[in-house]
């Protein structure tokens, strides 16, 4: 932490000549919308984003944000990143959440404001919104409604009981404790999983997601799926391989992929990004 000075300017320059030159990670820009987050004097600070080298391709890289303003700045360790289309949030090693950018994409927290002081485990973000899963297993959602920022609708499922979050562009899915699947925002995005409603009621392990589709890994093997038919939301073409024997999904933003017990991959979705596998089948196959 250091305190901003009149010769602060010259000391951001060099900060980011230094960050850009040895570790190719520090980024300056200007925050919008979290005034009420915290308590600013000047509603527009300077954000800084210092990211430390990779150590390794599978350790997660350490990062600090420094926010400043005419007079103070304030460092803390981030531990989770979230972004929207317009839009961030910052998850800090003591459970509390800073969010920035356009008003309306989820960079205006100060509805949930006290619910993100501190507690939260994870943040999910659509494409105009965020939601925080808290300790206690209540969600709280922000930003566009269009996009789940409005979950009233499921509110008593989400105020207890999630264990995970997952979205598309413009809907949220949790993951309740007892297996079973809340979902909220755009109906044909996976807001509406009503066709799939029995399904869900128990036993999802896992969520996955394209940027239009939700995908449901469940405990004996099947994979259930909703939301745009086009992007991985229809599954019926590989619905015999997806009855069984599934251990894990993946997703890109229009297309799905799982992973048997066997080695073999079956994939679905969006057929020029990834959806059509055929002509890798053979290589699926031997694992």
């Amino acid at each position: 932490m250091f305190a901003a000075s009149p010769s602060h300017d010259l000391l951001l320059h060099r900060l980011y000549a230094l960050g850009h030159r040895q570790f190719g990670g520090l980024w300056l820009g200007h925050l919008w919308g979290h005034s009420h987050v915290l308590p600013w004097a000047n509603p527009t600070p300077l954000f800084i984003h210092y990211r430390y080298p990779t150590l390794s391709k599978t350790r997660q890289r350490n990062e600090w944000v420094l926010l400043l303003n005419n007079s103070v700045a304030v460092a803390a360790e981030i531990t989770q990143r979230c972004s929207t289309d317009a839009a961030f949030a910052a998850l800090r090693s003591d459970g509390s959440v800073v969010t920035w950018g356009h008003s309306s994409y989820g960079g205006d927290s100060s509805a949930v404001r006290a619910a993100l002081a501190s507690g939260v485990t994870q943040l999910c973000g659509s494409s105009a919104a965020f939601a925080a899963l808290k300790a206690n297993g209540a969600v709280f959602t922000w930003g566009s409604a269009r996009s789940g920022g409005d979950s009233r609708a499921v509110r008593t499922a989400l105020a207890s009981g999630n264990t995970q979050l997952c979205a598309t562009g413009f809907a949220f899915a949790a993951l309740k404790s007892d297996g079973s699947v809340v979902t909220w925002g755009a109906a044909h995005y996976g807001g509406n999983s009503s066709a799939v409603s029995t399904a869900l009621a128990s036993g999802v392990t896992q969520l996955c997601a394209t940027g239009f589709a939700f995908a449901a890994l469940k405990s004996d093997g099947s994979v259930v799926t909703w939301g745009d038919s086009h992007n991985g939301g229809n599954s019926n073409a590989v619905r015999r391989a997806l009855a069984s024997g599934v251990i894990q999904l993946f997703a890109n933003d229009f297309a799905f992929g799982a992973l048997k017990s066997d080695g073999t991959v079956v994939t679905w979705g969006g057929r020029r990004h990834s959806g059509n596998s055929r002509g890798t089948h053979t290589a699926f196959v031997l694992g």
